[in-house]
């Protein structure tokens, strides 16, 4: 399973990687037509909007897996142990639940894009192309997702916090650490204070 999921973490960069070429391109295409040689190119944007649907849908999956996600933690940093294992395994089942609903939906979204014949405006390009984003994206994080479930259920049953070290990243107080970096942490000045008195 770990196999599976780091083949489809690299599979996933890869795309992202691809997409935010092919986005760049696209524009600077579109700017250099706009501005120097005029040409009806009606395309790169096109491009460029699809690409951007990969990278956003995709980039999603990689914030939750790695922490850099916007996450609300001053209730659940208050917990340690099994209580913080038990939160983070309530809030991962909800993030598995939506997830499969949403691949689940992109799914008869596709084969209803599929059966139309529906093309795009300009590429004709087939629309379950781009919709196609929904349903990798969202199969990539229910996958992922669920298996950062199991490993934090494992933990719980064993009450071994240690044990999900990895599957929930701990996402750092950048506001710590740039004060800390820049000598401004003031509990760490205080501390310094007491101890030199």
């Amino acid at each position: 399973m770990r196999t599976t999921l780091k083949w489809l973490q690299r599979a996933e960069n890869f795309i992202m990687g691809g997409a935010f070429v092919i986005m760049v391109a696209a524009l600077f295409i579109q700017v250099v037509n706009r501005n120097v040689t005029k040409l009806a190119l009606p395309w790169p944007e096109e491009v460029a909007v699809y690409s951007m649907i990969y990278l956003v849908l995709l980039g999603t999956e990689a914030g939750l897996r790695d922490g850099t996600q916007i996450q609300i933690t001053a209730i659940v940093d208050r917990f340690r142990g099994r209580v913080k294992l038990g939160i983070q395994i309530v809030a991962k089942l909800v993030v598995v639940a939506f997830s499969g609903a949403m691949a689940y939906a992109s799914f008869g979204v596709i084969a209803a894009q599929a059966q139309s014949g529906q093309t795009s405006p300009v590429l004709r390009l087939p629309m379950y192309v781009p919709f196609g984003a929904f349903l990798l994206a969202f199969t990539i994080i229910f996958l992922v997702q669920g298996y950062a479930l199991i490993v934090l259920v494992k933990a719980f049953i064993a009450n071994d916090p240690d044990a999900s070290v990895g599957v929930v990243p701990d996402s750092p107080d950048e506001v710590e650490e740039i004060t800390a970096a820049l000598g401004l942490n003031e509990t760490a000045d205080s501390e310094g204070a007491e101890e030199k008195r």
